[in-house]
């Protein structure tokens, strides 16, 4: 769905939930996509890394070849991919599909996999390395020659031709909690995509910089509160196995995104108790999740939308159950904003579109 308001367009994404089944790994993806579409979200964002099942690439081709309005917000690390190639890729799915693409930049992935790439750039070190990339990608995808001489990257007359159209010009999102993300986001024009966060500090917090900020979160959501935990209580239930996987990751690992969620997971935060960090504590899931009934869901959007988020990202069960649940929460989130915080509709004109 979009939320269509006067000053700025919400895009709301999904995102497929994680698994190491083989076979769910992509009915998870396919179902993820074709509900997506069913329900008017913007697109889907589809992750990269080592361990992934399917190339990223391969799915943002399957979700343009699938759908008639969804685009992807497709992960991209320098570690895997050359600037020109990563720009031949957007530019491909623009040209073919008439869609533009939304591009996730990340730098990090294990310490692990950077170590068998020979990788040794330290943390703030990859954001400047990605700020590069990103002011390439944009340079190439101008279909002007380009020459470009940085820290990381040096380019020669260098030009990717056809030329795409202003509309099919890809944005840039920028992942991760640290200073140096937020900085790289700022420099290069890209949302800056944080960690949901206990609705305290969302009204306290966000309101100074969240102009250009997404945000990222889980939910499940029934009629009734009771309803909601008993059924979010069955999808992630006690993980002793997953909770000494997330210890051993916490070793393997320099991301400041995630060492802030081990922080929320060990206090299990007592001021909001729709802010539940268990599906993240047993390795199910990379984000804290929002449980309740479509009031309190609702209150908690409502929250991000007028503070002024750009986008939101939702994992979510790739149930169409759980779909219809979470538009009935929106739906509630569009007569809070009009009604209990007084704005006018005509002054907010949302548009939910589903």
């Amino acid at each position: 769905m979009k939320i269509d308001l006067p000053d700025r367009v919400i895009d709301v994404f999904t995102i497929s939930p994680r698994t190491l089944d083989v076979k769910l790994y992509w009915e998870n993806i396919k179902n993820t996509i074709r509900l997506s579409e069913k329900y008017g979200y913007s697109g889907n964002l589809i992750f990269t890394g080592n361990d992934i099942y399917v190339d990223t690439w391969l799915v943002a081709q399957t979700l343009f070849s699938d759908t008639q309005s969804l685009s992807p917000l497709i992960a991209v690390n320098p570690l895997y991919m050359h600037p020109f190639s990563a720009a031949k890729m957007i530019s491909s799915f623009a040209y073919i599909f008439g869609r533009k693409s939304f591009i996730n930049c990340v730098t990090g992935t294990s310490k692990n996999d950077m170590q068998s790439f020979n990788d040794n750039l330290e943390h703030d070190d990859r954001y400047k390395r990605l700020e590069e990339y990103i002011e390439i990608i944009k340079l190439l995808l101008t279909g002007e020659p380009v020459s470009y001489s940085g820290n990381f990257y040096v380019v020669n007359n260098m030009q990717l031709l056809p030329k795409i159209p202003e509309a099919l010009q890809p944005e840039f999102y920028v992942a991760g909690a640290s200073a140096a993300a937020k900085m790289t986001a700022i420099k290069v024009g890209a949302v800056h995509i944080m960690m949901g966060k206990p609705l305290n500090e969302i009204s306290s917090e966000y309101p100074s910089f969240i102009k250009q900020e997404g945000v990222y979160f889980g939910i499940v959501t029934r009629e009734t509160e009771p309803a909601a935990w008993e059924f979010v209580c069955r999808l992630f239930p006690e993980n002793e196995e997953g909770e000494m996987m997330l210890e051993y990751s916490m070793t393997n690992t320099d991301s400041e995104w995630k060492k802030e969620l081990k922080s929320y997971a060990e206090a299990e935060n007592a001021t909001d108790k729709r802010y539940w960090m268990k599906p993240f504590k047993g390795f199910q899931a990379d984000c804290p999740y929002y449980v309740g009934d479509y009031v309190q869901i609702a209150d908690v959007i409502a929250s991000y939308v007028l503070s002024g988020v750009k986008s939101i990202i939702i994992d979510t069960p790739s149930d169409e159950k759980e779909y219809i649940h979470i538009a009935n929460a929106f739906k509630k989130a569009k007569e809070k904003i009009t009604h209990t915080h007084n704005v006018s509709q005509t002054k907010f004109d949302i548009k939910f579109n589903f």
